[in-house]
């Protein structure tokens, strides 16, 4: 499910500062950011450069974004404000050229007119829409959705997703005709779904996602300040909505005073610190993206506290949007950090993990958690694998695999996707154990669910069974000459991962490394080369 999907790749991103995740995101939705810009700068450059910059701001608001995002409703918004801060900057010059492109867009004989009137309005009226009227519209029309894929994104029946569509248009008719626009909404329709996103310029994609993933290194000083002006409104928005609410429960409840307070357990302490301040060290920002880590004197001080650390670390992934002030997505890797750092000693707390494990807002979270404590707690991350909600398997199944990663596996040699968390400690056994054969067995058999994400993850996961090759080289390349391209880049680094057990592999590898996708060309060669000069995961 695309939905799923993006956010798996943000998650992705926001752990390990994955590059291809990213430039996954961005070849995905390049064109409705910068049909967005256009439209509202009203010039090809000017857009290129919001564009850019909103995809800065995803590199930097990935770790920040929640499991239930609808990562293209939220790039559009975002676009708003980076379009908004370009404007106020470059008033005059936008005006003048917009004016000429209007002019010249007009003066061409082919041109639509039902677009040419409503290209100039549609923005500021999608704004006005409500949150869940304008991402009906932005999936059905910027990203050509079906109703079935709306449905999914805003988690409703399909029928309920079709009227959403269908008033929503309704909704934006009655805007335009208030601008002075008749149109009706068959016509908004058309025109809108013929002309909202063009296709990219070639290679505007990849400079993009380079300059994002480069904290900035590669982009002009007129981008960055269009970056650091967006997140202002964008803040300014928050605090308006904040204060709108605020006021309503005042002007609803008289001059009585509402304050909703959230209960937390009490925290320990270790050395005059609370845990929370010990925490932090689990989780790093870097250059390339984000680190999490289980050792040193952080880990010491987890387990010094003990038994009394576990109602709050339970209490940090359950938390809804945030804990003490602290973001969901960093509350989660803090978590996990810790109770990899406890092991065994917090296999009480893998009951109630596993309950975490079942809903889509803690299910990463407590995946990664269980990931390092014993081998009791694989249990629970394979029964997840058969959880009807796709988002709870992906990430279970990523657990499983990362909790099963070699202990001798060397930054140097590691799979991409695999986070800081699992080689911190190189002398530590893995946390899963090495013989876990109902666990393989479960991974192969998601190598065949019926959610592609699912599919990619398992086949990365069994990349770490290097121990099995027997049994697991002939699943990945199953996998490997299947149709799905996010699964046969997983499958084709897995097999990687074998090096030279990996010998019969070589003719399917040739033909991956001649593929028409770039990206499994690159991956391929990777993976050849590791098999021919004896690179492999020793177990």
């Amino acid at each position: 499910m695309m939905m799923c999907d993006d956010m798996t790749l943000v998650r992705e991103f926001a752990a390990s500062g994955s590059e291809p995740a990213f430039a996954m995101l961005v070849e995905r939705h390049i064109g409705l950011v910068l049909s967005a810009a256009r439209r509202q700068a009203g010039d090809d450059h000017l857009a290129e450069e919001i564009t850019q910059a909103v995809f800065i701001i995803l590199a930097r608001k990935a770790a920040t974004l929640g499991p239930k995002t609808i990562l293209a409703a939220w790039l559009y918004r975002t676009t708003r404000y980076a379009a908004a801060d370009a404007l106020k900057i470059n008033r005059r010059r936008a005006a003048r050229e917009q004016a000429a492109y209007m002019q010249s867009t007009l003066n061409e004989p082919t041109a639509d007119e039902a677009w040419n009137q409503l290209a100039p309005l549609l923005d500021d009226a999608l704004n006005e829409l409500g949150q869940t009227d304008r991402a009906a519209l932005v999936l059905r029309f910027f990203e050509n959705k079906t109703a079935r894929e709306i449905a999914e994104a805003l988690r409703m029946e399909e029928a309920a997703a079709h009227k959403r569509v269908t008033r929503a248009l309704e909704k934006l008719r009655a805007l335009f005709m208030k601008r002075g626009l008749t149109l009706t909404a068959t016509v908004i329709a058309g025109a809108v779904s013929a002309n909202s996103t063009p296709a990219a310029p070639a290679g505007l994609a990849k400079i993009i996602s380079a300059a994002a993933v480069a904290k900035e290194a590669a982009a002009g000083s007129s981008t960055l300040t269009l970056v650091k002006g967006a997140l202002k409104l964008m803040a300014w928005s928050k605090v308006k909505v904040a204060v709108a609410v605020g006021a309503s429960i005042l002007l609803a409840t008289g001059t009585a005073t509402m304050v909703v307070k959230t209960v937390y357990p009490p925290e320990p302490s270790y050395q005059g610190k609370l845990l929370t301040e010990w925490t932090k060290a689990f989780y790093q920002r870097t250059k390339t993206g984000y680190t999490t880590s289980s050792g040193g004197v952080p880990g010491d001080a987890v387990k010094a506290m003990g038994k009394k650390a576990f109602p709050t670390l339970l209490q940090m992934i359950a938390a809804k949007k945030s804990y003490h002030g602290i973001p969901q997505p960093d509350a989660q890797l803090q978590a996990a950090g810790a109770f990899r750092s406890l092991g065994p000693a917090a296999e009480s707390c893998i009951p109630e993990l596993e309950k975490l494990l079942n809903h889509p807002g803690t299910v990463w979270g407590a995946a990664q958690s269980l990931s390092g404590i014993s081998p009791k707690a694989a249990g629970p991350l394979i029964r997840a694998l058969s959880n009807t909600n796709e988002s709870v398997r992906v990430f279970a199944a990523s657990a499983l695999g990362h909790g099963m990663a070699s202990d001798v596996l060397g930054k140097a040699n590691r799979p991409s996707h695999m986070p800081a968390s699992i080689l911190k400690d190189l002398s530590a056994p893995p946390p899963l154990g090495l013989d876990a054969k109902e666990a393989i067995n479960a991974l192969i058999v998601c190598t065949k669910d019926s959610d592609v994400s699912v599919r990619a993850v398992a086949s990365s996961a069994l990349g770490n069974i290097t121990q099995e090759p027997d049994v697991v080289l002939p699943v990945l390349l199953e996998v490997l000459n299947s149709s799905d391209l996010q699964p046969r880049r997983m499958a084709t680094q897995a097999i990687g991962m074998f090096g030279p057990q990996a010998h019969d592999a070589i003719p399917a590898l040739n033909i991956a490394a001649s593929d028409s996708d770039k990206d499994l060309q690159r991956i391929a060669k990777q993976a050849l080369d590791r098999i021919q000069n004896g690179l492999v995961t020793k177990q």
